[in-house]
């Protein structure tokens, strides 16, 4: 089945690549790509479908107020972005036949919904003589969906609201429970969207407030 996802025009094998999903497994950690699946909009997810992609397999990774999914798909590239193309070819030992479109653009991405995405040929992550031509019946793609809830977007906003005032120095912290921890704010942890106040590791969804504790001297 062709698809045209301007400017990528690709050839499907919506058959081998759910075989594909049937015996590989990309995935790093089920509960990221579930969360990433859970934020895909209709379009989105038969986007997908249609492609025989298994989001659960694939690999998700969580970045910047952002989810990045990559996948495979059997089936071969019939359009790409000349300049890319170009790149391929002074890069990597294969040769774009002739009958691949060529679309004169520099975007190199697609979008739906606000998902964007592209794919490449998979010379460029395979050393393999296998992937040393262009029709090698599989390509590789990626997708960037957004992530209003990352723990780095959680991290980010605080670091950016207190750090000036409050980092390095004393500060008193109340808990939404009530529980107080006065110390030095001085780390930060964006991967659990966490601050260490002394020895103490804070979580920042759990902070009500947090105070300078004014130098005595």
């Amino acid at each position: 089945m062709v698809y045209e996802f301007y400017p990528w025009k690709i050839d499907v094998s919506r058959e081998k690549t759910i075989q594909y999903y049937q015996t590989e497994d990309m995935s790093a950690e089920k509960g990221i790509n579930k969360l990433a699946e859970n934020k895909l909009t209709k379009r989105q997810r038969e986007f997908f479908s249609n492609l025989g992609i298994d989001i659960s397999k694939i690999l998700v990774q969580r970045k910047l107020a952002c989810f990045e999914l990559r996948f495979y798909i059997a089936g071969n590239v019939r359009g790409l972005p000349e300049s890319q193309k170009e790149a391929f070819e002074n890069i990597f030992p294969i040769t774009c036949p002739n009958d691949v479109e060529l679309y004169v653009t520099d975007n190199f991405l697609s979008d739906i919904d606000g998902m964007a995405f592209r794919f490449k040929h998979p010379c460029s992550y395979f050393q393999d003589e296998a992937y040393d031509k262009w029709n090698c019946d599989f390509f590789y793609g990626m997708a960037l969906i957004e992530d209003c809830d990352s723990n780095f977007t959680a991290s980010d906003k605080f670091h950016q609201k207190y750090y000036d005032e409050m980092y390095d120095k004393i500060v008193k912290i109340t808990l939404k429970d009530g529980q107080q921890i006065t110390g030095l704010y001085n780390d930060e942890f964006y991967e659990d969207a966490s601050i260490l106040v002394s020895c103490n590791v804070v979580k920042i969804k759990d902070i009500n407030k947090i105070e300078l504790i004014p130098d005595k001297n």
